[in-house]
């Protein structure tokens, strides 16, 4: 609007119950982490161990069989995971193409801690504040024997490692057992599902449906308008779409390995079981590879699918 000679540029109303911008603290209550010249912003979320999510309690993820895991996941170096001493990890990054250009502005991390499931979520507010942040995780960390993540072996371990690289610093747990989720959903769910990401697993495996939740496209471009204008109410959906995936991933860690120990409390499709039964035969469980492929013809398949059944259970 035109402004008279020696007047004053008009100024926005400011609303105190509406602010134009809501600072971090404020939006999301937590404390600032020094280390050297830099700081970081830490959040932490406290679940007690019978708090039951996406159908399962924690504590069922917690003391979740290694042996079926490992058979499951085709690494015998679960075998002996404590998942008691193992840290659940997930990232919210500013990009997918990794590289030097891509960072981990959210990294999740939770864990057991006394009775309670902690998930502790360390934010770099701008790129200058990476160097506390990954130090903050690292302390986090401590005492950790393991690792599980989603999709992490080849995304978010890979991308922390070299912003670890970066700051001289050295990579989280690289010599710890990593149980990677994904790989292991996927052997039991990929032929009947078209995705296997979490929310879809959520869907379709657990039946819950996340109200409210960030779409992963829409989060790099909320973490850079944050930069630009400072409002924090953006970024509490990124926090809670993290806090969300961690959780999920302790209750798929018990749904993996009850499906395992016990399909038929688990798996009631027959194409899941189809599926387990392939899994049993390459752990060389045939009597189990057998029962499997019988559960999957009891409980419905194509003639495709039964044909290949009956030439599995002929072939065991």
């Amino acid at each position: 609007l035109p402004v008279a000679a020696g007047g004053r540029p008009p100024v926005a109303p400011t609303d105190p119950i509406h602010p134009a911008v809501l600072p971090l603290e404020a939006a999301l209550p937590g404390r600032d982490h020094l280390h050297g010249p830099g700081r970081c912003w830490i959040t932490d979320a406290r679940r007690p161990l019978e708090d039951v999510h996406a159908q399962e309690r924690l504590l069922d993820g917690l003391d979740a069989c290694p042996r079926s895991l490992a058979a499951l996941a085709g690494d015998p170096a679960l075998a002996g995971l404590d998942l008691r001493r193992t840290a659940f990890l997930d990232t919210e990054t500013t990009g997918l193409a990794g590289g030097s250009g891509t960072y981990a502005f959210l990294i999740g991390i939770g864990r057991l801690e006394g009775d309670c499931f902690t998930v502790r979520q360390f934010f770099m507010r701008h790129p200058g504040e990476e160097e506390a942040q990954l130090a903050a995780a690292a302390e986090w960390l401590e005492g950790c024997e393991g690792l599980v993540t989603f999709n992490g072996r080849s995304f978010d371990m890979p991308l922390l490692s070299a912003r670890c690289v970066l700051h001289r610093r050295r990579p989280f747990l690289a010599e710890a057992p990593h149980l990677d989720l994904l790989p292991a959903a996927r052997r039991v769910w990929r032929r009947r599902l078209e995705r296997c990401n979490l929310t879809a697993l959520e869907r379709e495996v657990f039946g819950d449906l996340r109200q409210d939740d960030v779409p992963g496209w829409l989060i790099p471009y909320r973490y850079f308008r944050y930069q630009q204008d400072g409002d924090a109410r953006p970024l509490v959906g990124i926090f809670h779409h993290n806090l969300l995936d961690i959780l999920t991933m302790v209750s798929l860690t018990a749904r993996l390995a009850r499906a395992w120990q016990a399909p038929e409390e688990t798996l009631a499709h027959g194409l899941d079981w189809l599926s387990l039964a392939r899994r049993y035969e390459a752990a060389g469980e045939p009597a189990r590879a057998i029962a499997a492929c019988e559960g999957a013809l009891a409980r419905g398949l194509a003639p495709a699918e039964a044909l290949e059944a009956r030439q599995q259970m002929a072939l065991v």
